[in-house]
């Protein structure tokens, strides 16, 4: 009869549990299919073409699903592995953190979790614990980012935060941040001439 290798690395998410379930009930069915056609052989030959025929298609269903359950799993490894290296890129900062730049020790961008929003905390200027809200940065040929823009864009923010990135946080959250205590507020302007 038909022989079918089950041992296969399985995936751990859902998609991919349902879909090795499939596999082995097709697998399963492909064997009962096999000994019976072998049991009734001589009574049956037209039975057993029909019973070939279609362990045949399931054979060809079942392979078609091995190959897809391993694109899933090789999709979902490269996934992980993007999300992995996006993390190491950024500190975390304690789920509770309401003052995102109290427990930062070094200058750097940080993510506060809880609201999933990345913030770059100064910790060497004017004894450090400060959240950059907005940063201009020079080049050669002027500013890059431009700040002409639309009420809701300075509501929810633009530019790219990092450590010489052009950027406002946005008014919605720095109203996270603040609303629940009082802050100071630092302003530094440099002359790029």
């Amino acid at each position: 009869g038909n022989s079918f290798n089950m041992n296969r690395s399985k995936t751990s998410n859902k998609t991919g549990k349902q879909y090795w379930n499939i596999i082995k009930s097709l697998s399963f069915n492909i064997h009962l299919n096999s000994n019976k056609s072998e049991e009734n052989s001589d009574s049956h030959l037209d039975s057993s073409s029909n019973v070939a025929a279609k362990n045949s298609e399931l054979l060809e269903r079942l392979t078609k699903l091995e190959k897809d359950v391993a694109t899933l799993q090789q999709n979902q490894k490269s996934i992980n592995d993007v999300l992995n290296s996006n993390n190491n890129n950024y500190k975390l900062l304690p789920e509770n953190a309401l003052d995102p730049c109290e427990t930062a020790r070094s200058s750097g961008v940080y993510k506060i979790q809880q609201f999933n929003q990345n913030v770059y905390c100064e910790m060497d200027t004017f004894s450090g614990g400060w959240l950059v809200i907005q940063q201009r940065v020079r080049k050669e040929d002027g500013f890059r980012l431009n700040f002409d823009r639309y009420w809701t864009e300075f509501q929810a923010g633009f530019g790219t935060v990092e450590k010489d990135g052009e950027f406002w946080l946005g008014l919605e959250m720095l109203h996270q941040i603040t609303h629940s205590g009082e802050y100071e507020l630092a302003v530094e302007f440099r002359d790029s001439n």
